[in-house]
């Protein structure tokens, strides 16, 4: 009987503060959208953030999305309030109706910023409102 009661104070004191992780997000300057990644691990994200994120804290992010050598990672950064692609960029069949629905796709918003780790590994990071001309930005 006393095994019970300290296992039922433990769930009851883990779903009290493990319940707070949860808040985290919502004060989080950084939230993911979209998310996805072919059976090649080619992968697409999609994140809005707030206006306190600084673009060294988006890169920093960006940097420590999941990435497999010899393979590709993009994402994008949506200001607060855009109309962000989350489930057409889920739910794409593979990379090219991914991309469509990130650069084609009408009534969705542009990104502020671009983050592109190619097959060798290369990394670059752009800020579309300063070079809204790059490949990597919506035009």
């Amino acid at each position: 009987m006393r095994i019970i009661l300290i296992l039922v104070a433990l769930i009851v004191i883990g779903a009290i503060f493990g319940g707070s992780g949860g808040s985290d997000r919502s004060t989080s300057a950084v939230t993911q959208g979209g998310y996805f990644k072919s059976p090649a691990n080619d992968r697409i994200f999609t994140f809005t953030y707030q206006s306190s994120a600084t673009p060294s804290a988006l890169r920093a992010r960006a940097d420590s999305a999941a990435y497999t050598q010899g393979q590709m990672t993009a994402v994008y950064f949506y200001p607060p309030g855009a109309t962000m692609p989350r489930d057409g960029v889920t739910t794409a069949k593979n990379l090219f109706d991914a991309n469509r629905v990130l650069y084609e796709l009408a009534g969705m918003s542009k990104w502020d910023y671009a983050y592109m780790r190619d097959r060798k590994g290369d990394v670059r990071f752009v800020d579309c409102k300063a070079s809204p001309g790059s490949d990597l930005c919506r035009q």
